[in-house]
């Protein structure tokens, strides 16, 4: 295999990935970040101490009953 690109070339779809910014230079897939890796990045950023950005995120996503503020 001699990257991500060469194995994805004939693909058409879905790519669902955690966020990682090289598959979003696959541009001819439609991209779709996995639910697990979002609450993780939720909780992580509630953990921070940021929860007013988290509450904003957790909005958007309808995810309050998932994530401990």
């Amino acid at each position: 295999m001699q990257s991500n690109e060469s194995l994805l070339k004939d693909y058409v779809g879905w790519l669902v990935h955690e966020c990682c910014a090289s598959y979003f230079k696959l541009h001819n897939l439609k991209h779709a970040i996995c639910g697990v890796h979002i609450l993780r990045e939720l909780q992580a950023l509630a953990d921070s101490g940021d929860k007013q950005s988290c509450r904003k995120r957790c909005k958007t996503f309808n995810c309050f009953r998932l994530i401990k503020l």
